[in-house]
Protein backbone atom coordinates (compact mmCIF):
# COMPACT_ATOMS: atom_id res chain seq x y z
CA UNK A 1 0.00 0.00 0.00
CA UNK A 2 2.39 2.39 1.03
CA UNK A 3 4.49 2.16 -3.09
CA UNK A 4 0.74 3.47 -4.23
CA UNK A 5 1.04 6.35 -1.77
CA UNK A 6 4.82 7.46 -3.47
CA UNK A 7 4.64 11.27 -4.24
CA UNK A 8 0.98 11.53 -2.52
CA UNK A 9 0.56 15.03 -1.22
CA UNK A 10 -2.36 15.68 1.50
CA UNK A 11 -2.60 19.46 0.73
CA UNK A 12 -2.47 19.07 -2.69
CA UNK A 13 -6.49 18.52 -3.80
CA UNK A 14 -8.50 19.23 -7.10
CA UNK A 15 -8.77 23.26 -6.76
CA UNK A 16 -4.98 23.51 -5.42
CA UNK A 17 -2.82 23.17 -2.33
CA UNK A 18 -4.16 23.99 0.97
CA UNK A 19 -2.80 25.85 3.95
CA UNK A 20 -3.08 24.74 7.53
CA UNK A 21 -6.50 26.30 7.92
CA UNK A 22 -7.81 25.20 4.65
CA UNK A 23 -7.64 27.82 2.63
CA UNK A 24 -6.62 27.84 -0.65
CA UNK A 25 -2.42 28.55 -1.54
CA UNK A 26 -2.44 30.58 -4.93
CA UNK A 27 1.16 31.87 -4.49
CA UNK A 28 4.25 31.67 -2.19
CA UNK A 29 6.43 34.39 -1.18
CA UNK A 30 10.33 32.17 -0.92
CA UNK A 31 12.90 34.05 1.45
CA UNK A 32 16.34 32.78 0.63
CA UNK A 33 19.07 33.77 3.31
CA UNK A 34 22.39 33.69 2.59
CA UNK A 35 24.58 31.48 4.94
CA UNK A 36 27.12 32.59 7.61
CA UNK A 37 27.12 33.73 10.89
CA UNK A 38 24.30 35.73 11.48
CA UNK A 39 20.76 33.90 11.31
CA UNK A 40 17.80 36.05 10.83
CA UNK A 41 15.47 35.20 13.80
CA UNK A 42 12.03 37.21 12.95
CA UNK A 43 9.92 36.13 10.53
CA UNK A 44 6.86 37.12 8.23
CA UNK A 45 8.04 40.57 8.54
CA UNK A 46 8.90 40.34 12.32
CA UNK A 47 12.22 42.18 13.54
CA UNK A 48 15.26 41.76 11.82
CA UNK A 49 17.32 41.00 14.88
CA UNK A 50 19.57 38.14 14.20
CA UNK A 51 21.64 35.55 16.59
CA UNK A 52 25.39 34.67 16.43
CA UNK A 53 25.76 30.91 15.24
CA UNK A 54 28.79 28.98 15.07
CA UNK A 55 29.80 28.57 11.65
CA UNK A 56 33.31 27.80 9.30
CA UNK A 57 32.28 30.50 6.37
CA UNK A 58 31.86 33.54 6.07
CA UNK A 59 28.69 35.80 5.92
CA UNK A 60 27.95 35.99 1.98
CA UNK A 61 27.27 39.94 1.08
CA UNK A 62 26.03 39.78 -2.45
CA UNK A 63 27.57 42.80 -4.75
CA UNK A 64 26.16 44.14 -8.08
CA UNK A 65 27.70 40.91 -10.00
CA UNK A 66 26.29 38.68 -7.09
CA UNK A 67 23.33 40.16 -7.53
CA UNK A 68 23.23 39.33 -11.22
CA UNK A 69 24.29 35.81 -11.23
CA UNK A 70 21.34 34.85 -8.48
CA UNK A 71 18.56 36.74 -10.51
CA UNK A 72 20.59 34.69 -13.78
CA UNK A 73 19.85 31.79 -12.10
CA UNK A 74 16.42 32.63 -10.87
CA UNK A 75 16.03 33.18 -14.77
CA UNK A 76 17.36 30.26 -16.05
CA UNK A 77 14.44 28.17 -13.08
CA UNK A 78 11.65 29.74 -14.20
CA UNK A 79 12.27 29.35 -17.56
CA UNK A 80 13.46 25.01 -17.44
CA UNK A 81 10.10 25.02 -14.79
CA UNK A 82 7.96 27.15 -16.02
CA UNK A 83 7.14 28.93 -12.67
CA UNK A 84 5.40 32.15 -12.59
CA UNK A 85 6.64 34.95 -10.61
CA UNK A 86 5.14 38.07 -9.66
CA UNK A 87 8.10 39.47 -8.35
CA UNK A 88 11.72 39.21 -7.49
CA UNK A 89 14.52 41.32 -4.86
CA UNK A 90 18.35 40.07 -5.04
CA UNK A 91 19.40 41.86 -1.91
CA UNK A 92 22.74 42.08 0.29
CA UNK A 93 22.29 38.73 1.66
CA UNK A 94 18.96 37.41 0.72
CA UNK A 95 16.39 36.93 -2.19
CA UNK A 96 12.59 37.17 -2.42
CA UNK A 97 10.45 35.65 -4.70
CA UNK A 98 6.02 35.58 -5.30
CA UNK A 99 6.09 32.67 -7.29
CA UNK A 100 2.17 31.55 -8.35
CA UNK A 101 1.62 27.80 -6.65
CA UNK A 102 2.80 25.22 -9.45
CA UNK A 103 3.00 21.13 -8.87
CA UNK A 104 5.80 21.51 -7.49
CA UNK A 105 5.41 22.05 -3.87
CA UNK A 106 6.85 25.53 -2.51
CA UNK A 107 9.95 23.58 -0.70
CA UNK A 108 10.59 22.46 -3.92
CA UNK A 109 10.38 25.27 -5.69
CA UNK A 110 12.93 26.54 -3.24
CA UNK A 111 15.38 24.40 -3.58
CA UNK A 112 15.45 24.92 -6.76
CA UNK A 113 16.02 28.61 -6.75
CA UNK A 114 18.39 27.84 -4.23
CA UNK A 115 20.82 25.06 -6.15
CA UNK A 116 20.83 27.27 -9.21
CA UNK A 117 21.65 30.73 -7.63
CA UNK A 118 24.02 28.33 -5.53
CA UNK A 119 26.05 27.00 -9.04
CA UNK A 120 25.81 30.42 -10.07
CA UNK A 121 27.73 32.55 -7.33
CA UNK A 122 30.21 29.24 -6.85
CA UNK A 123 32.24 30.92 -10.00
CA UNK A 124 33.16 34.00 -8.17
CA UNK A 125 36.59 33.67 -6.95
CA UNK A 126 35.64 34.86 -3.47
CA UNK A 127 33.28 32.51 -2.79
CA UNK A 128 34.82 28.99 -1.70
CA UNK A 129 33.50 25.90 -3.54
CA UNK A 130 31.82 24.46 -0.38
CA UNK A 131 30.02 26.84 0.96
CA UNK A 132 26.59 26.67 1.51
CA UNK A 133 25.59 29.93 0.02
CA UNK A 134 21.88 29.94 1.80
CA UNK A 135 20.91 29.10 5.11
CA UNK A 136 18.99 25.93 5.58
CA UNK A 137 16.56 28.23 7.15
CA UNK A 138 13.45 27.60 4.01
CA UNK A 139 11.53 30.23 4.90
CA UNK A 140 8.17 30.25 2.68
CA UNK A 141 4.83 32.58 3.24
CA UNK A 142 1.17 31.05 1.93
CA UNK A 143 -0.76 33.41 -0.15
CA UNK A 144 -4.27 32.72 -0.47
CA UNK A 145 -6.18 35.87 -1.15
CA UNK A 146 -5.33 38.01 -4.30
CA UNK A 147 -4.47 41.28 -1.60
CA UNK A 148 -2.12 38.66 0.16
CA UNK A 149 -0.14 38.18 -3.03
CA UNK A 150 -0.71 42.62 -3.70
CA UNK A 151 1.04 43.29 -0.47
CA UNK A 152 3.70 40.22 -1.04
CA UNK A 153 4.42 41.72 -4.44
CA UNK A 154 4.78 45.36 -3.26
CA UNK A 155 6.78 44.34 -0.08
CA UNK A 156 8.90 42.76 -2.07
CA UNK A 157 9.60 45.04 -5.03
CA UNK A 158 10.25 48.25 -2.05
CA UNK A 159 12.86 46.03 -0.35
CA UNK A 160 15.94 46.79 -2.47
CA UNK A 161 15.34 50.58 -1.65
CA UNK A 162 15.40 49.96 2.27
CA UNK A 163 18.63 48.49 1.37
CA UNK A 164 19.92 51.70 -0.88
CA UNK A 165 19.75 49.56 -3.56
CA UNK A 166 18.35 50.61 -7.27
CA UNK A 167 14.90 49.41 -8.48
CA UNK A 168 15.35 45.89 -9.72
CA UNK A 169 13.25 44.46 -12.95
CA UNK A 170 13.79 40.83 -13.64
CA UNK A 171 12.66 40.33 -16.86
CA UNK A 172 11.69 36.68 -15.85
CA UNK A 173 8.86 38.59 -13.32
CA UNK A 174 5.69 39.08 -14.76
CA UNK A 175 3.30 41.84 -13.59
CA UNK A 176 0.10 40.40 -11.08
CA UNK A 177 -3.20 40.09 -13.24
CA UNK A 178 -4.83 39.21 -9.93
CA UNK A 179 -5.11 35.24 -11.05
CA UNK A 180 -6.92 33.46 -10.01
CA UNK A 181 -9.63 36.11 -10.35
CA UNK A 182 -8.65 38.06 -13.28
CA UNK A 183 -12.01 38.26 -14.78
CA UNK A 184 -13.58 39.44 -11.29
CA UNK A 185 -10.85 41.89 -11.51
CA UNK A 186 -11.53 43.61 -15.33
CA UNK A 187 -8.55 42.19 -16.70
Amino acid sequence: MAGNMRGFDPSLTRRGRLDTEGRIIIAHHLILHSYGPLFPKGSRGGPQEAIRRPSEFPLLWFDKAKRRAVGAGFAEVVRRRRYTVWACAVLENCAHLCVRTHRDSSQAMWHEFAEESQSRLRLFADVADNHPIWSEWLCVVSLCTPGDVRRAVVHIGESPDQENLPPQHWPFVQPYDGWPYPKLLGK
